[in-house]
């Protein structure tokens, strides 16, 4: 049987972080990297995400490791952002 592994931070908290990320992925035989641009919390001062800016970094690592991309889109706002970066979409 085939099944495809998936792997990255629950929170994209940095460039290197994630690229970090996207190498022991794959290194690991992940063919999807995944990764939280958006973590909204109950709290306005707790750490919101990087937003497009998380988004724009798994862009260029998906291009950089061959790794497919996906993230979860939490706004209507941030889905015509998301749709230009990433490969999948996942609704919460």
């Amino acid at each position: 049987s085939n099944f495809v592994v998936m792997a990255g931070p629950c929170a994209i908290e940095s460039r290197d972080q994630l690229f970090e990320s996207a190498l022991a992925a794959k290194a690991g035989g992940a063919k999807v990297l995944r990764g939280g641009a958006y973590k909204p919390r109950t709290s306005p001062y707790s750490f919101q995400g990087l937003e497009e800016d998380g988004l724009k970094y798994m862009q260029e690592a998906g291009q950089a490791t061959g790794l497919a991309t996906v993230c979860e889109v939490v706004s209507r706002e941030a889905i015509e952002a998301a749709v230009k970066a990433l490969k999948l979409l996942r609704r919460l």
